[in-house]
């Protein structure tokens, strides 16, 4: 787990420190407005509750969905490579930020330290 760590921290850092405003508007906008409704759009229709539509627009495979997805994309444009990579490994590590925020509070207090 603690080279799991070291790693993200080796590519997250050179990439934060690169990314400007717009690279933070572009990757909110996907988190809270792109993927959701995707998602509630391609699902109509279906015996899906807006519940469970929500759900898997904020809970859907981000992290190796997005790394596959900027690798490919990267093969095929080659002047752009480094911003989508940046764009890419940004969007992973606010994403997983977020849900881990969020399913932490959602968690019950047992009390414990």
């Amino acid at each position: 787990m603690i080279c799991v760590f070291l790693l993200g921290i080796a590519f997250v850092t050179p990439t934060t420190q690169a990314a400007t405003w717009e690279t933070f508007a572009l990757i909110g906008a996907s988190l809270f407005l792109v993927r959701p409704l995707a998602i509630c759009l391609s699902s109509t229709g279906t015996d899906a509750s807006p519940a469970t539509r929500l759900f898997c627009g904020w809970f859907g495979a981000r992290g190796l969905a997005t790394a596959l997805l900027a690798l490919i994309v990267m093969a095929q444009i080659g002047g752009y490579a480094e911003a989508i990579l940046a764009i890419a490994i940004n969007a992973v590590w606010i994403s997983a930020l977020l849900h881990g925020m969020r399913l932490h509070r959602s968690q019950p207090s047992t009390g414990a330290p």
